[in-house]
């Protein structure tokens, strides 16, 4: 790991249809920045990824 730290969230209706369309039990989470989309993939099988957007800390539907 490099970089600054970071902090981010996510809104549960996203991120969970994220994880769940992941392939085995371990996952791995690609971490550009707190406003640039993040991979989701399978740490077992690395050919199926899927994106998802986080939300500003804090942030309310």
């Amino acid at each position: 790991m490099t970089g600054q730290d970071l902090q981010i969230s996510f809104e549960l209706t996203t991120l969970y249809p994220a994880v769940s369309t992941a392939v085995g039990l371990d996952v791995m989470l690609d971490l550009r920045g707190p406003n640039q989309p993040v991979t989701i993939r399978s740490a077992d099988r690395g050919d199926l990824t899927t994106l998802t957007m986080p939300i500003k800390p804090g942030h309310s539907a």
